[in-house]
């Protein structure tokens, strides 16, 4: 093959790659929407922002001016830079979603808490949503007329897994214990969301013991025991997403009627898509 055969191939393999990436990139900016459906009671809407990728000034001089001043100097506590920060993106997330979905002004939503610390909102009684945040990530749920809790966690983070005797049913510790090795580490974090997710949807914080209720994680359909009546409660609906690698965020919601489940990728004040990953 003569040399100037080899360049022509090599500019053609060029051209190519170009074309491919120019056309992944237009569909991703395609399927960019600039604001987040409005919640009704047939659907809870998750939304994940990996706030440590936020970087730009103007964004977060954005965020910074749509928080009210408790929430400014609540995040200003934290000692550590990237805990600041995810304060501010995550209070900045759950007014964007708000203030999208309503039409309401985001600096204009007033939140109360309850006499365990869950938030509402005193001039949207119907809204109902919840918000978690994680070694850099941050999730919010939406949903109308049925308390919803989510979590999200970093499977890779340190963890003794030992702690499941302790905080989760026997049943549940049972299993984790005897899982291989291999499997340990994603059921732990399976059933720990979801336990985390139902006790911020009751909303009255670790007063509900955790051991108190249990979970099926190996079966397709999860559902939730309650031990002092050994019964299970149908009502209650949830859902886990492996929102990247890595990261695990569930969501619980209570409702005489399906729900459906719906997760998005968010950067506030820029808009969402339905892979997390594009932003």
């Amino acid at each position: 093959m003569n040399l100037k055969l080899k360049k022509y191939l090599f500019y053609g393999m060029v051209v190519s790659f170009l074309n491919l990436r120019i056309r992944k990139i237009k569909e991703q900016q395609v399927s960019v929407m600039k604001k987040p459906p409005s919640p009704d009671s047939g659907h809870v809407y998750v939304y994940y922002t990996r706030a440590d990728r936020i970087s730009d000034p103007c964004l977060l001089e954005q965020y910074r001016a749509c928080l009210s001043p408790p929430e400014i100097r609540k995040a200003d506590r934290y000692m550590k830079q990237s805990d600041r920060h995810l304060s501010l993106v995550s209070r900045a997330l759950l007014r964007y979603l708000i203030a999208e979905t309503t039409g309401q002004d985001p600096r204009s939503l007033n939140f109360s808490i309850n006499e365990h610390g869950k938030p509402f909102l005193d001039q949207l009684p119907d809204m109902h949503f919840n918000l978690s945040h994680s070694h850099g990530a941050a999730v919010c749920a939406l949903c109308r007329n049925a308390a919803v809790g989510v979590d999200v966690e970093d499977v890779g983070r340190h963890t003794d897994f030992s702690i499941a005797k302790r905080f989760f049913a026997s049943c549940e510790a049972g299993l984790v214990s005897q899982a291989p090795e291999a499997e340990k580490r994603k059921l732990f974090f399976d059933i720990w969301t979801l336990k985390e997710a139902y006790i911020k949807a009751v909303g009255k914080g670790l007063s509900i013991p955790l051991n108190s209720f249990s979970f099926n994680v190996n079966e397709t359909d999860i559902q939730i025991t309650f031990h002092d009546t050994g019964r299970a409660d149908p009502m209650w609906q949830f859902f886990q997403w492996r929102a990247e690698p890595g990261k695990i965020v569930a969501a619980a919601v209570r409702s005489a009627s399906p729900i459906v489940f719906k997760h998005f990728g968010c950067v506030p004040f820029v808009g969402i898509a339905p892979n997390p990953l594009i932003f």
